[in-house]
């Protein structure tokens, strides 16, 4: 209950007594007839009224008094109270200015820290699509080299059937040259009958020429003849030695070409070696390559603190260059269509990786193609019998050799020239090539 209400109700009771009390003393002071007696008891009722009256308003006075006093303890410590509650909310205020200046300058951090992750996500967006581009190259050009690894393989293989081919030649040959080695005593004991044939008739015609005939006509005749049909005998046994004398000759002719194409064919073969090793490992660090890169592109998450950050591709570019150090970097106007091959020393491995070639492919091999093919059509005429044949062939391998060793290896391998020859010799022997 509040002061005004108190003090309304107190109002309110001493107004209706009042009334009251007008009510009942109008009558009274009213009415003229009364006696003393009764003026007297009117008097003294109105009396002790007043003073009831009085005790009333005292003690009403007393009451809100009292309530008065409470309420006013009451404010008052709701007043400290709220003083509390006050310097309480003032801290808290001052403490939320803080806070909100804080939480906007940290907004700001972020956001500046947003900018700068947003720039570095899209500057890997575009080092990833690079890399992409680059692994694709590499996968391309490890393709090729499957490929031309797949067709130095086959070109191995019938090198050594080739080989295989050569020795089979060789023993065939030594057998000849066995047979040739009776051939050669043979001739040497006829060359010996003739000279001694000849020293005969050297004598013969002396004593023709020193004696006199004492022998009669038919005995001279019998003489002639016998010493035409000697003279013929010595004609054909000369012409026999000259024949024989010229198949050694052509035998010895067909055992150097024979180790001729045996060098050729085993430096060819041993090139071709070097050339399948050399692309295997130019594989496998194409594979590392590769793999280094893949695990170049791993980004580590960025954390977001309250401190201004500064965002930077530092750390890539240090993984990057570290792996460029190891691989060298792509060139696409610096890439061969073709690997370089070398037939008399093993290359240095290189990876550079190539671009996909509008351009077929051309055979690193070819020249040799050329070689062995020539080599081996030598081989068949002269086992056939046909040696006017083998001669021509013989010069075509050397014109090759000359124009391989003239041009130079590696520009005969990367010129384009080879490219129709190889077209030409797989379309004419439909070998591999």
């Amino acid at each position: 209950m509040t002061m005004d209400t108190m003090t309304e109700r107190a109002r309110a009771t001493v107004h209706k007594a009042h009334c009251n009390l007008v009510t009942l003393l109008f009558p009274l002071v009213a009415a003229s007839e009364l006696s003393g007696v009764h003026q007297e008891q009117v008097r003294a009722f109105s009396q002790s009224l007043d003073r009831w009256w009085r005790v009333c308003m005292l003690t009403v006075r007393r009451l809100v008094c009292r309530q008065v006093m409470s309420l006013l303890w009451a404010l008052g410590d709701q007043l400290v109270a709220t003083a509390e509650h006050a310097d309480e909310l003032t801290h808290w205020l001052r403490e939320a200015e803080g806070a909100t200046h804080a939480a906007r300058a940290s907004g700001v951090r972020r956001e500046r820290h947003v900018v700068a992750l947003e720039e570095r996500v899209a500057w890997l967006e575009s080092a990833y699509a690079e890399h992409k581009r680059e692994i694709k190259c590499l996968e391309a050009d490890v393709t090729e080299r499957d490929r031309h690894v797949r067709q130095l393989s086959r070109q191995t293989t019938y090198l050594a059937d080739v080989a295989m081919q050569m020795e089979l030649a060789k023993e065939a040959l030594e057998a000849h040259q066995a047979t040739q080695v009776d051939r050669e005593q043979e001739v040497e004991g006829l060359r010996q009958e003739v000279e001694t044939l000849k020293d005969q008739v050297d004598q013969l015609m002396v004593q023709l020429s020193t004696e006199e005939p004492a022998t009669p006509l038919e005995h001279l005749d019998l003489i002639n003849e016998e010493m035409k049909k000697k003279d013929q005998v010595i004609q054909g046994l000369q012409h026999e030695v000259e024949i024989l004398e010229a198949t050694v000759m052509q035998s010895k002719m067909a055992e150097q070409e024979a180790q001729a194409e045996r060098c050729q064919l085993q430096v060819a073969t041993k090139a071709a070696e070097e050339e399948i090793q050399a692309l295997k490992g130019e594989i496998k660090a194409l594979e590392t390559a590769m793999a280094a890169r893949g695990s170049a592109v791993q980004v580590s998450p960025v954390p977001v603190d309250e401190t201004p950050v500064v965002v930077g591709c530092a750390s890539l570019d240090a993984s990057v260059s570290q792996v460029d150090e190891d691989v060298v970097p792509l060139a696409p106007a610096s890439i061969p269509a073709t690997p370089v091959l070398s037939p008399v020393s093993t290359p240095a491995v290189a990876i550079k990786p190539a671009v996909p070639s509008t351009t077929p492919s051309v055979s690193p091999v070819a020249p040799f193609t050329r070689v062995i093919r020539h080599v081996e059509d030598a081989h068949v005429s002269h086992v056939t019998g046909d040696d006017d044949d083998v001669q021509p062939k013989i010069v075509d391998v050397q014109s090759t050799l000359d124009d391989i060793h003239a041009v130079g290896v590696s520009d005969s391998f990367s010129s384009h020239s080879w490219q129709d020859a190889n077209e030409a010799n797989i379309a004419s022997d439909g070998r591999v090539g």
